[in-house]
């Protein structure tokens, strides 16, 4: 490999406005840098796979498409040079699998080409020296296989939604920077992390080579808390790059799906740690760790919100019940969970 060359993955579901916005914002970012951007409709039903085609169109902007079918890419417009590569995925896969496949087409169709492959959210916007920094400190630390930007929130970039962050030791971790003044974190360098958020996730070409993906045990969220516990079991060193930020639309996916009941949410997010956490505790450590937690995810909804005691026991049982055997979060867990919570 001769050269740099980044591979950006972006994913969409019933979201073209973001999906757009993010897009217009990598054509800038990335004047500089040799790359191409991998687009992935996940089954949108809003029409948004013909919103983008026509917004490229329009623009002028030349790209490939390809359509999934069983389970394999077929082409609709030939590849050529193009910076942009548009995939119809076909079906909502979830995040983690809706990226996975979308990687692996890129492993697949240019083998040994790319240097690094970034999986970004869609609701983000990326400032124009966001990825020359990025890509440049990779460079010149290559050994750090993992990095993150430095990740601020869209509506006021002054503030820090997280910078990376650190691995606890019982199922949780704590965001570098979160909520704090952008002018508390250093404005260029790096920092070593253990745990890195799967908003921007950049990897090197031989983690995905090597067999790195994205758990496709989760149907959305967790998948990054698994990833660097992978990492961090398999001394893989991640960083964060201070002197390259992103901007997020927080929360943008989730709420979609239950913006209606904050309590379908939680329920979510920790069923998601306390199955994940079977994969990182012995059994009897696990048993009395679950327990506890069980107290903990409850307290910390009830907290937020001041959800009646009848909720919050419905909340716990069905934590304790659907962790039982359950080795994954499904798309229809992840879909059913506001009809548990009317």
């Amino acid at each position: 490999m001769n050269k740099d060359i980044l591979a950006i993955i972006l994913l969409n579901w019933n979201n073209p406005d973001d999906t757009l916005d993010c897009l217009e914002s990598l054509l800038v970012a990335t004047e500089n840098i040799d790359c191409c951007i991998f687009l992935a409709d996940n089954g949108s039903d809003d029409h948004s796979l013909q919103k983008i085609k026509n917004t490229l169109e329009n623009k002028a902007v030349a790209f490939s498409f390809y359509q999934r079918k069983e389970s394999h890419f077929v082409p609709v417009i030939p590849n050529g040079e193009e910076k942009v590569c548009l995939l119809d995925n076909g079906e909502n896969l979830g995040f983690a699998r809706g990226n996975n496949v979308v990687l692996k087409f890129a492993l697949e169709e240019h083998p040994k080409h790319f240097t690094h492959y970034l999986l970004l959210n869609n609701d983000t916007v990326v400032p124009p020296d966001a990825l020359v920094n990025l890509t440049d400190m990779a460079s010149r630390h290559p050994g750090f296989k993992v990095w993150t930007p430095l990740i601020t929130y869209s509506h006021n970039p002054e503030m820090v939604w997280n910078a990376g962050g650190f691995l606890g030791n019982w199922g949780d971790r704590k965001y570098l920077g979160h909520k704090k003044s952008r002018d508390t974190l250093p404005q260029k360098g790096f920092r070593q992390i253990t745990f890195v958020t799967g908003c921007a996730l950049m990897l090197h070409h031989e983690l995905p080579e090597q067999g790195y993906f994205l758990n496709e045990n989760f149907f959305f969220g967790e998948e990054d808390y698994y990833f660097s516990m992978q990492m961090k079991k398999a001394g893989i060193k991640i960083a964060v790059c201070f002197a390259s930020e992103i901007r997020h639309k927080v929360g943008t996916s989730v709420q979609k799906v239950s913006s209606r009941n904050q309590l379908a949410l939680y329920y979510i997010h920790y069923l998601n740690r306390i199955i994940d956490m079977k994969n990182w505790m012995a059994k009897p450590v696990y048993a009395v760790w679950k327990t506890g937690f069980l107290f903990h995810a409850a307290f910390d909804a009830w907290w937020k919100s001041w959800y009646s005691p009848a909720d919050m026991l419905k909340f716990m049982y069905l934590l304790y019940k659907n962790t039982r055997k359950k080795q994954q979060v499904t798309r229809d867990d992840f879909f059913g969970a506001k009809e548990l919570f009317k």
